[in-house]
């Protein structure tokens, strides 16, 4: 093998191993992405023209979250950054009294032990039509950072979206499903 050969043969591997990371520098793992969900208690809202009477005939506007899912996760320097998908249904009854409803939702970071970290509230508008009585949606929300504390792992954080709801349309979901609370949830609905 002549001097011009070897010359190349060792750019080549040079190349090579540089970009497979031999370079010694350390290069930071994937990170562990949070686990994503939808809050049981909250992922549905019915709003009634009366509120004080939640009466079917009279049911304005019904709500459900669905299909909440991790869309990506990287790190960016020591933090983890996430980007989110959702899922919707909106139907209009009979009760409303307009064709557009303002809904309060909430995204909230949920550390390892299960206390929330942050809740950051949203708006979602929906416009309904006699032709659309049921709207489906998605969308998506990015930038969600955490920054794992030590010993603990990004994978061990929940993400979990709801919908605001006051403490009667709390009640009266527990009251439909039966189901027990989840630990901490005062904490989000405040």
């Amino acid at each position: 093998m002549n001097f011009y050969c070897r010359l190349i043969l060792c750019a080549v591997l040079a190349s090579l191993s540089a970009a497979c990371g031999v370079t010694g520098e350390k290069a930071k793992p994937p990170p562990q992405c949070p686990i994503v969900g939808i809050l049981d208690d909250t992922a549905r809202a019915r709003y009634f023209a009366d509120p004080a009477n939640p009466d079917f005939d009279m049911l304005a506007y019904d709500v459900e979250l669905r299909n909440a899912a991790l869309i990506s996760c990287e790190w960016r320097k020591d933090k983890v950054v996430s980007k989110i998908r959702f899922e919707a249904a909106a139907r209009i009854g009979p009760g409303a009294r307009s064709d557009t409803v303002e809904i309060p939702m909430f995204i909230a970071l949920i550390d390892p032990e299960g206390k929330p970290l942050a809740k950051v509230p949203s708006t979602e508008k929906i416009k309904f039509s006699v032709e659309k009585p049921l709207q489906r949606f998605a969308r998506e929300v990015k930038d969600i950072y955490i920054t794992p504390e030590d010993g603990k792992k990004s994978g061990d954080y929940e993400i979990l979206l709801g919908i605001q709801l006051t403490r009667a349309q709390l009640d009266f979901n527990r009251n439909s499903a039966r189901q027990p609370a989840r630990p901490n949830i005062k904490e989000l609905l405040r």
